[in-house]
């Protein structure tokens, strides 16, 4: 089974690697992430969320679930956009790394107007009031650069006037990187205001540097919404089945004469991916690319490994996000509350419940492990594991 036109291999070798890096797949986590920032986006607005944190590991598919909750909100949109074509479903941006190692809200500024399409975006001007006897258009006392200030009324102007149905912003970990007397609560109290002033949700997606800008104060902590868009862990038995299936998934629409057995090893793409669905597309590309290149008729466990994301770099993605996943575990569906709400008796000077006590921290768990941190042991694979999905 094959889930490719089979004419694409008798086209050139660019077009097949087209076909497969255009091919996205609605995996468990990723729709469920989706779920969370699309209800987070059209809750009524009386009681709405101006910022909405998605915060996951490098390579877990962030930029791809932008795209999903764009073509989302378009269809939801779409007899609202017939009958007013001013109106933009969605503005979506990428924050650039600061040249000077601090993150500026003029730049924030321009490159939001460009993304919304505002014409001369660099020749936004405060036009002081004309003395009297001086004709109205007159430019009388006009400052040569624009300040930061001006480009933020124009950005408020622009996003009110076109009323996205939210405002994205790619690698928005960039706005975590101030200096001076800047904070990060000034980073989201300027957030804040942005979006109350031109009633659009602001929508974060970065990686878990975005942490440092969460639970700044109550008051940004009441207004904002936190999503972990997180990766698969192969020790839950359910995450290991998805896993399984996006590897089939890939598998099928491999367009390659001979279909790899990709299942057979998916434990070392797990291996070297860390489960995050991002980096094990990228690694299947460049083997796919690489099989193209030589003639050969289908990938092998050989090609894989000539192609794997070095080690060293896995190592470094699983690290940044375990400590991330322990940053946001009480967002796990799956986490323990009882720990935190007794912390909170006692703030509150309550008396403890009566239930029953949290359960202790795993065995094994060693004095100097990072927190989530697990034992280095190799969790167990093999065709045991969850029926797959065939189709």
């Amino acid at each position: 089974m094959e889930g490719f036109p089979r004419g694409l291999l008798r086209r050139p070798p660019q077009a097949r690697l087209a076909h497969f890096a255009a091919y996205t797949i609605g995996h468990a986590t990723i729709q469920a992430t989706l779920a969370a920032v699309v209800r987070a986006i059209t809750h009524p607005r009386d009681t709405w969320t101006p910022v909405i944190l998605v915060i996951g590991p490098a390579g877990v598919g962030k930029t791809t679930l932008i795209r999903a909750a764009e073509r989302d909100l378009t269809r939801r949109l779409r007899r609202e956009l017939a009958t007013n074509p001013g109106r933009f479903p969605f503005v979506s941006m990428t924050s650039d790394v600061p040249e000077t190692g601090s993150f500026s809200w003029k730049d924030f500024c321009i490159s939001s107007l460009e993304a919304l399409h505002e014409p001369l975006v660099r020749h936004k001007l405060d036009l002081p009031a004309p003395p009297l006897g001086t004709a109205p258009d007159v430019p009388v006392g006009l400052r040569p650069r624009t300040s930061a200030s001006v480009l933020r009324r124009a950005l408020i102007a622009a996003l009110s006037q076109r009323a996205p149905a939210a405002f994205f912003v790619d690698e928005a970990q960039q706005m975590a990187m101030v200096t001076g007397a800047r904070t990060f609560q000034h980073q989201m109290d300027y957030l804040k205001r942005l979006a109350d002033a031109s009633s659009v949700p602001i929508v974060l997606v970065g990686n878990y540097d975005l942490c440092l800008l969460r639970n700044q104060s109550a008051q940004l902590g009441r207004r904002t919404v936190d999503v972990h868009f997180r990766r698969y862990d192969a020790t839950r038995l359910q995450d290991q089945a998805d896993f399984k299936d996006v590897v089939l998934s890939f598998q099928y629409h491999l367009p390659l004469a001979e279909q790899p057995d990709l299942l057979s090893v998916w434990d070392y793409l797990y291996l070297r991916s860390v489960g995050c669905i991002g980096l094990l597309k990228t690694w299947l590309l460049v083997a796919l690319a690489r099989t193209v290149e030589t003639g050969e008729a289908t990938i092998t466990r050989a090609a894989l490994e000539r192609a794997a994301p070095p080690a060293s770099k896995s190592k470094k993605v699983l690290e940044e996000a375990l400590d991330g996943e322990a940053a946001l575990a009480e967002l796990d569906e799956a986490a323990d509350p009882r720990a935190a709400e007794e912390e909170l008796r006692a703030l509150l000077r309550l008396s403890p419940s009566a239930g029953p006590a949290p359960a202790p921290a795993a065995l094994g768990q060693k004095r100097g492990r990072r927190p989530a941190e697990r034992a280095p042991v190799r969790a167990a694979v093999g065709p045991a594991g969850p029926a797959e999905r065939t189709g």
